[in-house]
């Protein structure tokens, strides 16, 4: 069977916090691409195509500014005018700026470079599809409740609402012109023009998200590329705050600069939906950001990769982990629902807060499919303090950290052999919860699927360091010492079975991994890596 490939055109992907905006590099946005305005899991604008004069502008030039801005630059094609006249080629010049921030600002100005006055209309196409991230990621769009549109002409506000039960999401266009009104009708706004020689028109249109009722307050200000959502103010203190490198050569200073910008670019805020409880004795992070798994679908909370990319930036800034650690406690299991594969104690995988989970048709409110989160998250603990030896920020996790410990003990440890194994109970749950969690991910020799439950190496490396680390905490920071030994012992035992069990002669490395039948998986691969630790 022949494989297909497709090569797409190059997206335009701007973000900030949980928004994503993505589009081509002429702005335009088509739902049949994967493009569009996400936020909090959900497209809001589907579809965006501009006109000069009721044709297709020529761009210029595009380009980000910041993670979260970006500029288009445009002139015309030949037209005729609403005057009757011909408008020729390249006398009109039209850059649009856009900016998110609880929302997306979007600034247009158009200048007229002849010598006489001209009549025109620029128009301005938005559709709405209110399609949940997963969905569009597999292209699978389905519409499961009911959109309405209203047209506010004395406000000059467009609305698009969509409803599905108790899952409400709407966005609101509101048009900010320097003269005249616009025109809404068959999905577009129109601007009817008229401009002097070498005048200028401008006007804001603001996509204004409404989750749940509440009105985000879009960012007001007219071209704030730069100062883009008014993040300065948190971004300057963690910039100052973090390790400087410098070194006698430019490259390699510019190199960890933008190392840097992105893992800023990376940042996010935790967002609990109403419905998801919280545990007892966390305290939510507020202001503090955490890393997003990935741009642009993965912007969301996930423990496993919050957890390492923290672990990696230690030796840059420990705010990362302080973030993490807080959001992670905040959603840390207290009881048991097989349906998330949820248990006592045990890390989130994956938070969402879109309609599929909303309205229960997928685990994610939080799904707890993840074996390696909670060790990675004990260890991240003690990591941080090695760190930052702030004893009061120990103090907090402390609770959490020992209600990971017992789930380690008690349902980790599946058949209770002192090892550590994974087996999903949900309907939807995921086959594989280590560091691979593709479903593909751990095969036998043969490219067979080994039974559940499994015991991956990886697993068994991370919770020897997690015991490890946290009992060095115990003796350093606490003097707590028997305790201490009591988990170097444990961590000691743990690491004798790895080799007992694990290790491959004939490789000279180790197993993937052991089958529901304590059987190796003879298979080669990265996951041993994890027992350096």
């Amino acid at each position: 069977m022949r494989a297909r490939i497709n090569v797409g055109p190059v997206n335009q992907v701007t973000h900030l916090d949980d928004e994503i905006l993505i589009a081509a590099p002429t702005g335009k946005i088509s739902s049949n691409l994967q493009q569009g305005y996400f936020i909090a899991d959900t497209r809001l604008v589907s579809g965006y195509r501009l006109k000069i004069g009721r044709n297709a502008p020529r761009l210029l030039n595009s380009s980000a500014i910041t993670v979260c801005s970006g500029r288009y630059e445009f002139t015309n094609e030949t037209f005729i005018g609403d005057a009757g006249l011909e408008i020729p080629e390249s006398s009109l010049h039209l850059q649009l700026d856009r900016v998110l921030g609880c929302g997306v600002h979007e600034d247009y100005e158009l200048t007229n470079f002849l010598d006489r006055p001209i009549e025109l209309i620029i128009e301005i196409s938005i559709e709405s599809d209110f399609a949940d991230l997963f969905d569009v990621k597999e292209n699978r769009l389905q519409r499961r409740g009911l959109i309405n549109s209203s047209w506010d002409a004395k406000r000059s506000l467009l609305l698009n609402e969509f409803t599905n039960g108790r899952f409400v999401r709407a966005v609101q266009f509101e048009a900010r012109t320097s003269g005249g009104s616009p025109v809404y009708a068959n999905g577009s706004l129109t601007f009817p023009i008229t401009l002097g020689p070498r005048e200028r028109w401008s006007t804001c249109l603001l996509w204004r998200p409404i989750i749940s009722g509440e009105a985000l307050p879009t960012i007001e200000t007219c071209h704030d590329l730069l100062s883009a959502a008014n993040e300065s103010e948190m971004a300057e203190p963690w910039i100052a705050d973090s390790t400087k490198f410098k070194t006698s050569n430019p490259i390699v200073n510019d190199a960890v600069e933008q190392a840097l910008d992105d893992l800023i670019g990376l940042r996010m805020r935790l967002q609990i939906p109403q419905n998801v409880p919280i545990a007892p004795n966390a305290i939510p992070p507020e202001s503090m950001w955490l890393p997003a798994a990935g741009v642009p679908w993965f912007v969301s909370v996930f423990g496993r990769d919050a957890l390492i990319t923290s672990l990696q930036a230690l030796h840059v800034s420990y705010k990362f982990a302080e973030g993490s650690l807080r959001a992670l406690s905040v959603l840390q299991a207290t009881g048991t629902d097989d349906s998330r594969d949820m248990q006592p104690g045990k890390i989130q995988h994956e938070l969402r807060r879109g309609e599929l989970a909303e309205m229960g048709l997928i685990p994610h409110t939080p799904y707890y499919g993840t074996h390696d989160a909670t060790p990675l998250f004990i260890l991240t603990v003690a990591s941080t303090w090695d760190w930052h030896a702030n004893l009061a920020e120990i103090d907090l996790l402390r609770p959490h950290v020992e209600a990971a410990l017992r789930w380690i003990e008690k349902d980790g440890d599946i058949d209770g052999d002192g090892i550590q194994e994974y087996a999903t109970r949900a309907k939807n749950g995921y086959f594989n919860q280590g560091w691979k969690d593709n479903g593909q991910a751990i095969l036998h020799e043969d490219g067979s699927l080994p039974e559940l439950p499994i015991a991956t190496c990886d697993n068994q490396g991370l919770v020897v360091a997690a015991k490890r680390g946290w009992a060095h905490v115990l003796d350093q920071a606490y003097g707590e010492k028997k305790a201490a030994h009591k988990l170097y012992d444990e961590a000691d035992r743990l690491a004798e079975i790895i080799e007992e069990k694990f290790f491959w002669e004939e490789e000279n490395i180790y197993y993937l991994g052991l089958d529901g039948q304590k059987r190796p998986i003879k298979s080669v691969a990265s996951n041993a890596g994890q027992l350096l630790y």
